[in-house]
């Protein structure tokens, strides 16, 4: 679409907010019949849905390689598959803890852009960057209702179940170091992620095959 490359290049070129707006509002003929069709905002995608077009997303504070402390890490999960990513939010810079770079690392560049993402809008990651940039990359936003914590149920248990395990798995293992602490977290995620369900496939068999 050409007015998309034109916002871009206005947002670039630093312009006012009212000429991106009016750049966005100016779309041909053209552009309307190449759009797909949008979900509207706060409405819940089709229940049909391939792998990883509908995913969930929320921050818990996972237990530490520090005893008594925590790390905020970025949890994603798949609903149709319940192929679960676990991010560590921690790091020397500003990137590692933004929630963007982190969804984008952790999610898109490996299994592309999903069609719909579940957040809690209440959740730090619910910001205008955040979603400008989901606007931008095509993905809808699907917000929870305001404290209804159990319409985002499944990334929350999900969640609750890897830190858990990665209690059992740090009381095992006994990371002395920030290192040693991400390896064990990479590979409690490739576990948990191989674990069948009561479907008799794991969710990489889901996904992958």
């Amino acid at each position: 679409c050409k007015n998309n490359v034109l916002v871009r290049h206005l947002r670039h070129a630093h312009a006012t907010e009212q000429a991106v707006k009016a750049a966005q509002e100016c779309c041909g003929p053209e552009c309307v019949g190449m759009k797909c069709p949008r979900v509207a905002r706060h409405s819940p995608p089709a229940e049909a849905h391939l792998p990883l077009k509908y995913v969930s997303m929320d921050c818990k504070g996972m237990p530490s390689w520090i005893p008594g402390e925590r790390v905020t890490c970025l949890g994603i999960i798949d609903e149709t598959s319940s192929l679960h990513q676990v991010e560590p939010m921690i790091g020397p810079t500003e990137t590692s803890k933004n929630p963007v770079k982190a969804f984008d690392r952790t999610w898109v560049r490996p299994y592309m852009r999903p069609k719909w993402l579940k957040v809690d809008p209440h959740g730090a990651q619910v910001s205008d960057e955040f979603t400008n940039w989901c606007e931008r990359q095509e993905i809808e936003v699907v917000d929870t209702a305001g404290g209804a914590k159990e319409q985002n149920g499944k990334i929350e248990h999900h969640n609750q179940l890897f830190e858990m395990m990665l209690e059992d798995v740090i009381r095992e293992a006994q990371p002395q170091t920030e290192t040693e602490w991400r390896e064990c977290v990479s590979e409690l995620v490739v576990a948990k992620n191989s674990l069948l369900s009561i479907t008799g496939v794991s969710p990489i068999q889901m996904v992958f095959g």
